[in-house]
């Protein structure tokens, strides 16, 4: 009996070795777990960085969800009720203001500026007939090809003397998607337009010194000077825009100061605000280069 009991203890501890033998066996496997093992000490680590850049995600995401559904309920002003985080820079002295539009369908989800707060009414409806054509005709043009269009507005220029709107968005044709810009000068408090055509001489000897001006700047700059060329201004500098050929899908931007290039205007058409002349203009849209 005791010989049997001896035995019943020896077997117990055996398989108690065995048991615990197995267990530690056992967690030796749940360290060498794979890396998607709930067990994984590692993947702890891991998921709780997957959980944070998935928060981090999530933020981004929530944000740009506030904007859209913002654009979708029909706000009349992104900027609270602040047209002038609009525009460029600092705040710019003029006698008049700006708020915000919309042109929006299917196929387009357009912002663009209008113009109030002038005395003149007559003059402040063709100033913003001026801005709208040139909005509406890219769009009408655009979904005419069947392509969707999203577009939105800078004032880089908002005083006394000059006006101007720079329009950049994006347009998906085919497979591709391209870069929108094309911009609308006007001389303040009118709505006489100004582009490269109508404000620079257009003699050999000019066009050779502005060719210069835009390589001094911009030493990538292969083409010439031309009335192809896209203008606008900002308070010191005048800047060009332009595809660099038929295919390119960015618009290249230069910027020359002013003072540089005035002994190049055919006049200040600002300086003559007064004056009876109108200027024969299109919409200030940059082509690409002949």
């Amino acid at each position: 009996m005791r010989t049997k009991k001896i035995m019943h203890v020896l077997g117990m501890i055996l398989s108690a070795v065995v048991f615990l033998g197995g267990c530690s066996a056992q967690n030796n496997v749940a360290k060498k777990a794979p890396e998607d093992s709930a067990e994984s000490p590692t993947m702890g680590i891991l998921a709780e960085e997957a959980v944070s850049d998935a928060a981090d995600q999530a933020e981004v995401a929530a944000e740009g969800e506030v904007v859209q559904s913002m654009i979708a309920a029909g706000a009349e002003n992104l900027t609270c009720g602040e047209p002038a985080a609009r525009m460029a820079g600092e705040n710019q002295a003029a006698g008049y203001g700006q708020k915000e539009a919309w042109i929006r369908s299917e196929k387009a989800e357009v912002r663009y500026p209008v113009i109030e707060g002038l005395q003149d009414l007559e003059m402040q409806n063709e100033i913003n007939e001026a801005i709208f054509s040139a909005v509406n005709g890219y769009v009408v043009s655009a979904n005419d090809d069947g392509d969707q269009v999203t577009l939105d507005y800078e004032i880089t220029r908002m005083d006394n003397e000059i006006l101007s709107v720079v329009v950049r968005g994006l347009q998906p044709h085919e497979k591709s998607t391209y870069d929108v810009m094309f911009s609308v000068n006007l001389v303040a408090g009118t709505s006489r337009q100004i582009n490269a055509s109508t404000l620079f001489l257009n003699d050999e000897a000019s066009k050779k010194a502005l060719t210069a001006l835009l390589q001094s700047a911009d030493e990538t700059f292969a083409s010439e000077f031309g009335p192809w060329l896209g203008i606008y201004f900002e308070k010191e500098n005048l800047n060009f825009f332009y595809l660099e050929n038929d295919k390119a899908a960015v618009y290249n931007v230069i910027s020359v100061p002013l003072e540089e290039l005035m002994p190049f205007f055919k006049e200040m058409p600002w300086k003559d605000i007064e004056g009876d002349s109108e200027a024969d203009v299109t919409e200030g849209k940059a082509e690409s280069k002949p």
